[in-house]
C-alpha cells in the first residue's frame, strides 16, 4: 500500500504581500482565497482521503472547510502543523523586514537562525513527521506555511 500526503498551503489571505502574518489571529481568506479554497475542494473531490488535518489559523480553517464539506468528512485541528512562529516579526511589513539584516540572515539559513523571540524551525520537523506517520492511507493536510 502506498501512502500519499497532500500538503496544501492555505489559500490567499487578505494581507498577502503586505505584512508577515505568521500566527496572527484574525487573518482571513480574501475573495481570491475563497475561490482558491473552492477550487481545492473540487480538485480533491475524487481522491480517497483518509483524514484532513489543518493548522488552527483562521486562513487554514477557511481553506479546509470547503474541502471537508465536499468530501463529507470532518477536519482535525493539528497544532503541529501550525505556521512558524515569527515572534516579533509577526505583523511587520515586508518593506520594514527587507531593511532588517536579521531577516536576510534568517531567510538565507533558516535551520540555523530564528526570528526574534521565536524558536528554531528545525524543532518543528520532528513534530510534523510524527503527525504524518499517524495517518494511514491517503491524507490531505491543510497546512499554513510561508
Amino acid at each position: 500500500m502506498t501512502t500519499t500526503f497532500f500538503l496544501v498551503r492555505h489559500a490567499a489571505h487578505d494581507r498577502v504581500g503586505t505584512i508577515l502574518c505568521g500566527r496572527m489571529a484574525g487573518v482571513n481568506l480574501g475573495p481570491a482565497g475563497k475561490v482558491q479554497a473552492e477550487g481545492l475542494a473540487q480538485r480533491f473531490a475524487n481522491e480517497n482521503v483518509a483524514c484532513i488535518r489543518t493548522s488552527p489559523l483562521e486562513r487554514a480553517l477557511e481553506t479546509a472547510q470547503p474541502i471537508a464539506s465536499r468530501l463529507g468528512q470532518p477536519f482535525q485541528i493539528c497544532d503541529a502543523i501550525n505556521e512558524i512562529n515569527f515572534g516579533r516579526w509577526s505583523g511587520t511589513s515586508f518593506d520594514a523586514l527587507s531593511r532588517d539584516p536579521r531577516w536576510s540572515s534568517w531567510n538565507s539559513a533558516r535551520s540555523t537562525n530564528r526570528p526574534p523571540k521565536a524558536r528554531r524551525c528545525w524543532r518543528r520537523k520532528g513534530a510534523l513527521s510524527e503527525r504524518w506517520n499517524s495517518c494511514a492511507a491517503f491524507t490531505l493536510n491543510v497546512r499554513s506555511s510561508l
